[in-house]
């Protein structure tokens, strides 16, 4: 988890996938010329080697889970915004509380499973805020 107040994240690329979730504040991602918000409540999936920057306005409290290329077949071959249910957030706080960075033993590897099994199941929506021309 970090907490933190105004930050800029530089561009990157991953060869796993990302899921960012706000538990509080909200976390500006640039993908493209396109510009996704997550607000808690909903997490933004990021597919294996997609380039992607970060930004905060304001104090946010969130997680960013990494999650490894052979265990995204499942999730979204897009970038999408996820609906949080409580199993997803639940399990988050959990990892999180427990500063579990990666599975440690058989119990975190079932755990990450039944947590990608719950982002496959999640509601998607493609949306994002268009970015205007105004000011670029």
């Amino acid at each position: 988890m970090r907490l933190n107040e105004v930050t800029t994240y530089p561009t990157e690329r991953h060869d796993w996938g990302e899921f960012v979730f706000s538990f509080s504040g909200v976390i500006e991602l640039t993908v493209g010329s396109r510009q996704y918000l997550t607000p808690p409540h909903y997490g933004l999936w990021l597919p294996p080697q997609t380039e992607h920057g970060a930004s905060t306005r304001s104090e946010a409290c969130y997680c960013v889970l990494d999650i490894a290329s052979d265990l995204c077949d499942r999730l979204p071959m897009a970038v999408c915004t996820l609906a949080v249910g409580p199993i997803i957030k639940a399990i988050l706080a959990d990892l999180v509380a427990r500063q579990v960075d990666y599975p440690r033993n058989d119990d975190d590897e079932r755990l990450m499973q039944v947590l990608v099994d719950q982002m496959s199941l999640a509601p998607r929506q493609d949306t994002y805020l268009p970015i205007s021309g105004i000011g670029h």
